[in-house]
């Protein structure tokens, strides 16, 4: 794509610099940005970003008609999720968030899962070794985020991505403690290696030719591996009620542009480039992107090539939700995933886990 850039004379060209998941998930934005022109991030990165200035705004560096269209032409709450105190901090190019995985040549009949009932009865029909699931510190956390927007189960938000059991003064207790009920139910159907696995880890064994892995209930979903006749399949995470899409915690990444950049119109040439419709549906997506666009999702060439990867998986993404993002959570995230990890792979005390999360969100999170 960089590449690409180039050769179309649109600009110089980009040097990339990788950085591992959990760099990504847990390193302090303002360590990652010093010396970068451009970022990219996750969006409960924005209230610390905006505090200790390390962003700057794009409102007049790219201008209100492409902020306009990536916002109409989003996927569930992607391009919303940068946009705080009323600016727009980074552009949406990838969208994601947590949805089911199976291997359909193995287990056919995972297809018909709809609730999560369905999705416990069918791990214990298969027997633990042949269910996985990430349950690291991080995607422990993120499980169980997504239940309690499942066992909430009334569909209603104060705000279009922002759910009802999620606060300035914390977690509900009394979804928190059913959530963490639910997680406790389906980590007893995985397999115990479960614990330190991240959605890669998790993925790659699910695609292993011979593998065992036949399913992994929830999980963030990623194209590559469903893509040109690959083997798994990925389809909406499991809801409450069959009648009900499943709104499930919102991933993807923002690219913003660092407040130390001297380069900002070269910055802000390359973020025009990368969300164009044709790019994203496009050199984006057959580089293995997931696009920020709604039209590339809804694109039928891309989920021919992809076994109906983006039209499976749209409606949870639709009814997906955000992470809060005051001063201070990105703090709270990387602290509780250890908490909640430690209680539960210990076979802790669960109400007081619930107690001693909001405990916590109290001392790290200034949700002024």
């Amino acid at each position: 794509m960089s590449a690409e850039y180039v050769q179309k004379g649109y600009g110089a060209g980009v040097q990339w610099d990788t950085q591992p998941l959990s760099a990504f998930e847990d390193r302090p934005l303002r360590e990652r940005a010093a010396g970068y022109d451009l970022i990219a991030l996750d969006h409960p990165f924005i209230g610390d970003a905006i505090h200790e200035a390390t962003l700057t705004p794009l409102d007049e560096l790219l201008g209100p008609e492409l902020l306009d269209d990536l916002a109409t032409d989003s996927p569930g709450p992607t391009q919303a999720s940068y946009r705080m105190d009323g600016r727009h901090w980074a552009v949406g190019v990838d969208a994601a968030c947590m949805v089911s995985a199976f291997r359909e040549d193995r287990v056919p009949e995972l297809g018909a899962v709809r609730t999560w009932e369905d999705a416990f009865a069918a791990a214990a029909e298969l027997g633990p070794e042949r269910v996985l699931i990430a349950a690291n510190p991080t995607h422990l956390y993120g499980t169980f985020l997504s239940l309690c927007e499942s066992v909430a189960g009334d569909g209603t938000r104060p705000s279009p991505f922002q759910p009802t059991w999620w606060s300035a003064a914390g977690l509900d207790p009394a979804v928190s403690h059913a959530a963490i009920q639910q997680l406790t139910r389906l980590l007893a159907l995985c397999r115990d290696d479960s614990w330190d696995t991240d959605p890669i880890a998790a993925l790659d064994r699910l695609a292993e030719p011979g593998g065992e892995i036949a399913y992994v209930p929830l999980v963030f979903q990623y194209v590559t591996y469903s893509r040109d006749n690959a083997a798994v399949t990925f389809a909406p995470a499991p809801s409450a009620t069959p009648d009900r899409s499943a709104g499930t915690l919102t991933g993807g990444v923002g690219l913003a542009v660092s407040a130390g950049s001297e380069k900002l119109e070269s910055a802000a040439s390359f973020l025009r480039f990368v969300t164009r419709r044709e790019i994203q549906s496009g050199t984006f997506a057959a580089a293995g992107g997931q696009p920020a666009r709604l039209s590339a999702w809804q694109d039928a060439a891309l989920n021919t090539s992809s076994n109906g990867f983006f039209e499976r998986t749209l409606p949870t993404l639709s009814a997906s939700f955000l992470r809060p993002r005051f001063r201070g959570y990105p703090l709270f995230q990387s602290l509780a995933s250890e908490l909640m990890h430690t209680v539960l792979k210990g076979g802790g005390d669960t109400e007081a886990l619930v107690v001693a999360l909001n405990q916590l969100w109290r001392r790290t999170v200034h949700a002024e």
